[in-house]
Order: C-alpha cells, then structure tokens, then sequence
C-alpha cells in the first residue's frame, strides 16, 4: 500500500490518498505517481530505493533517513503517515478480523473515503441519497466476478 497524505498550513491532514500497489519497485511507484499528480507535491521518503522513482513522475523527493526501533517512528516528517497507517490497522482488524488482498482496495477505499470526509458532516446526510440514487443495482454474480478479477 502507498499512502500519500497532504497537509495543511497548520500541518494538519485533511485528506489521505490509499492505493495498493503491486510491489514497492522503481516501476510500480513511478506508476502510482504518475497516476496521482499534483502541482507540488513532494514526496518524502524513509529512503526506500523505490522511492527515488518519484522524481520520473515530477514529484520533488526528499529523503529522511529513518533509524531503527522507536525513534523511526516518532521522526515528526513521518507523524501523519503513521497515525494514518495505525489507524487503518486498527480499523481494519476491528471491521473485518481477517484481511484477503483480494478486498484490499475495497477496504482501503473505504477507509479513505470517510477520513477525507470526517470534517463534512453536514453533507453527510445528504450525499447518502445521492449516492443511493446514482448506484445501479448490481446483482451478487456480478460482484462477485467483478470481486475475483481484482
């Protein structure tokens, strides 16, 4: 999984971006941003070497060296992405116990929609209609080919 989250002007998170990707290579990674651009942005890194493929993409990377154990994960470059990442852990165990690859896109989907939208809560109520509305029925067979596909 890759996780991009933006930040504010007060460095807080309003959005996150969750993609699974097929492998952490040069490849794979240049795929992924070049499918999700934006004016820029910068990638920081924990110096990963598939990382410094971002650059192909246009993205400004920027590398910080992240040491072992603890101390990796209380660097302030990388706060957001691993509250993120825990919480998706957390949530994902609470809702499902067992996770199959098959429906990690599903589940992260999910996931991304309702925290890029926790703010909005007057909406809330009124894109579910939309959304009911917009949805064509589709019938267990489809889903599930649709599901097994993936």
């Amino acid at each position: 999984m890759a996780a991009a989250v933006e930040t504010n002007d007060k460095g807080r998170p309003p959005c996150v971006e969750l993609t699974a990707v097929a492998g952490f290579r040069p490849s794979g990674i240049v795929a992924w941003a070049r499918q999700h651009p934006s004016p820029g942005a910068r990638a920081l890194s924990d110096g990963l070497a598939c990382f410094h493929s971002v650059a192909e993409a246009g993205w400004a990377q920027e590398k910080a060296t992240a040491s072992r154990g603890r101390a990796s994960v209380e660097r302030p470059e990388f706060g957001w992405v691993n509250t993120i990442l825990s919480s998706i852990e957390n949530a994902l165990r609470g809702i499902c116990g067992v996770i199959r690859s098959k429906y990690a896109r599903r589940h992260l989907s999910e996931f991304e929609h309702r925290f890029n939208r926790r703010f909005d809560l007057p909406n809330i109520i009124l894109r579910l209609p939309y959304a009911v509305l917009r949805t064509p029925p589709m019938p267990q067979w489809l889903l599930k080919r649709n599901m097994a596909a993936r």
